[in-house]
């Protein structure tokens, strides 16, 4: 044996991955640990819509989102608190950021694609066209009457909001007790924020419109995950036994902090536009009001009465 043979090294270097490329191969891990769940969602929504043809309305788009919100969300975020593993997974190369994002954007990616593509179908009869490759029938009629556009919106960014928040919440649990229960924030927060966004809208504008819960919805989204990203890369670890000594304290007030600053933006939004509709719709009234006293013809003069 040469000396050269003899200077090689016996193990060679692990090959470094891009961030890129570690983010999707943990999403890919992820979607193997959790493919059963979102496969059965997928299959109820692909027989409901383009089989059934029954969600003929966003609203079950809305209804397939928050059952993935309930069933797979808080496991999906939490799985390493009810393992017990959490210790293990933090130790890890690919760190605690990555495996984050990695599992939210799982979540994110199914509730885009089936609210989105499915209100498309919805509103452009994609599969009664469908259906019409093959015979012609019952399938092949279109919806009765198509809904606001607003559903639309709803059914997408309703699930996606308490998605955010029960994901953020089940992430940083301190407890195995704490994961599954954590759609029980979601769902009242998510629904806060739209209840309170269509209120709004109903006063300023009779109607709602989405111009203000849409806005509060997508921030929702984007906060609440964010804070809880930067609580989860400070959480301590949970043991063995399914307790950590600090739990998602630090979570929970960064979300609720992030709630309550959205109902004062709403707020402040309401006090500062009410004003200026009361006034304008003053002015419009006034107006109208001096438009139909200039169209009205001017009164007949009253008949004297004939005096004896």
């Amino acid at each position: 044996m040469s000396d050269s043979t003899l200077s090689q090294p016996l193990v060679s270097d692990p090959p470094v991955f891009t961030d890129q490329q570690i983010l999707f191969r943990l999403i890919r891990q992820e979607w193997r640990l959790c493919r059963g769940a979102v496969t059965g969602l997928a299959m109820l929504w692909v027989i409901g819509l383009w089989v059934l043809l029954i969600f003929s309305h966003p609203a079950w788009l809305l209804v397939i989102g928050l059952l993935h919100v309930v069933l797979v969300s808080p496991l999906q975020a939490g799985r390493d608190v009810v393992d017990g593993s959490e210790e293990f997974s933090f130790a890890q190369a690919p760190g605690r950021g990555p495996l984050y994002l990695a599992r939210l954007t799982l979540g994110l990616v199914f509730l885009l694609a089936s609210g989105g593509f499915g209100g498309l179908a919805i509103d452009c009869n994609l599969p009664q066209h469908l259906w019409s490759l093959v015979f012609s029938g019952g399938l092949t009629e279109p919806f009765a009457s198509p809904p606001e556009f607003l559903w639309y919106g709803l059914a997408v960014l309703v699930p996606t909001a308490a998605h955010g928040v029960t994901f953020a919440l089940a992430a940083n649990a301190g407890s195995r007790a704490g994961v599954p229960a954590a759609w029980l924030a979601g769902f009242p927060v998510a629904g806060i924020v739209t209840g309170a966004g269509l209120w709004l809208e109903g006063t300023l504008w009779q109607n709602p419109n989405g111009i203000l819960t849409v806005p509060a919805l997508l921030a929702t989204t984007v906060l609440v995950p964010l804070a809880g990203y930067f609580a989860y890369l400070r959480k301590e670890a949970t043991g063995s036994g399914g307790v950590a000594g600090r739990a998602g304290g630090s979570a929970w007030g960064w979300i609720v902090a992030v709630a309550i600053g959205l109902l004062m933006l709403l707020s402040l939004l309401f006090f500062v536009v009410t004003p200026r509709m009361n006034t304008s719709v003053q002015a419009e009234r006034q107006h109208a009001e001096e438009a139909q006293r200039r169209a009205l013809p001017p009164p007949a003069p009253s008949p004297e009465r004939n005096s004896n």
